[in-house]
């Protein structure tokens, strides 16, 4: 599916670490859109593939602050896939996820993040937040519900993948050298409620998370 899009922004930037300092902004542009899904499910798929493909232009407008341009035009590109295959109980899923955004500055109030489960798991969820970003993953899962309790049963999954990932704010630091790697372990379900899992995440640097959601998408 294609798509086309007007779009205009305006609002306030806070700085955290510094006090009492905000800044004023407004943009207006477009987008492009392309999707393409046929996933059969979103949240433990064993089949079919998701992508989409978006490119944003933007004319962007800021209250004059140190180090950044008061006028400044960006193309900002996203790309994200996931794909499934399975066999009996077995299922294999690849992701891929990648952001950038193209300006005369390195400094856009446009960003994209990484942390959560199945995104770096072994951080907090958006844990990590800059304006480029590479990640892949590749998931096992194993239909546990369906192995001990038939066919009709509740789909039970018990699941490991293996991660790589960053973000980067500054085009020049973008490196293959910086990725992070991460994976996780973990038993899901799908719902009426929507996905339920509980599950350990880790990460190089000895960093490790504990997640338990009910009824939000991955």
């Amino acid at each position: 599916m294609k798509r086309a899009y007007i779009i205009g922004e305006k609002g306030e930037l806070a700085f955290k670490d510094v006090e009492k300092t905000s800044l004023d902004y407004d943009s207006f542009g477009g987008y492009l859109f392309f999707d393409y899904d046929n996933l059969n499910s979103m949240n433990f798929p064993t089949q079919g593939n998701k992508f989409s493909f978006n490119v944003f232009w933007r004319n962007e407008n800021y209250q004059e602050f140190e180090g950044i341009a008061p006028n400044d035009t960006s193309i900002e590109a996203t790309f994200d896939w996931r794909g499934a295959l399975s066999f009996k109980s077995h299922a294999f899923v690849g992701i891929a996820l990648f952001a950038t955004v193209d300006n005369k500055t390195d400094f856009s109030v446009h960003v994209t993040e990484l942390g959560g489960f199945l995104n770096l798991s072994g951080y907090p969820k958006d844990a990590l937040i800059g304006s480029h970003k590479a990640f892949a993953a590749v998931v096992y899962q194993y239909d546990l519900g369906r192995e001990l309790f038939g066919e009709a049963s509740l789909p039970l999954y018990l699941g490991t993948s293996a991660e790589a990932g960053n973000v980067w704010t500054l085009t020049e630091s973008v490196k293959a050298s910086n990725m992070i790697t991460s994976g996780s372990l973990y038993l899901g379900t799908d719902t009426s409620f929507g996905p339920a899992v509980f599950g350990v995440g880790f990460a190089s640097g000895g960093r490790s998370t504990v997640f338990l959601s009910f009824g939000k998408s991955f």
